[in-house]
């Protein structure tokens, strides 16, 4: 009874150390991006963003832009869906690219998490089909 104890503790402080891990790696990865937001921004001026987006910004350039960016991550989920296919994997397109949009908006959150993202978002909606 108590070797079985022994091994389920070491099993458990096992998973508890993995978890401990991760999360010292995503509060690295928080804290280095804080510090770094920081050290750029620390000087800058924010009264004149609010002037500049609203007097100095073309818009018009800006909406016309928009459609080549939403194209230019459709396209790097096509790339995806090509890279999966000979891995034997055949995920349908639209869940290669909101994947990609998915992990554009992760690596708002966290930097670096975009790749880290990709393959569960796109795992999870090809099973359920």
């Amino acid at each position: 009874m108590l070797i079985f104890f022994i091994f389920a503790l070491a099993k458990v402080l096992k998973k508890l150390k993995t978890v401990l891990n991760d999360i010292i790696k995503v509060a690295a990865s928080v804290f280095l991006g804080a510090v770094i937001l920081y050290w750029t921004y620390r000087d800058f001026d924010l009264s004149s963003l609010d002037y500049v987006l609203k007097n100095e910004v073309n818009w018009g350039w800006m909406l016309f832009s928009l459609p080549f960016g939403v194209l230019a991550q459709m396209f790097r989920g096509w790339r995806w869906k090509q890279a999966l296919e000979p891995l034997g994997e055949h995920p349908l397109m639209r869940h290669c690219v909101n994947s990609i949009f998915v992990s554009y908006a992760a690596n708002l959150l966290i930097p670096q998490a975009d790749y880290s993202r990709f393959a569960p978002s796109r795992y999870t909606s090809d099973e359920e089909i």
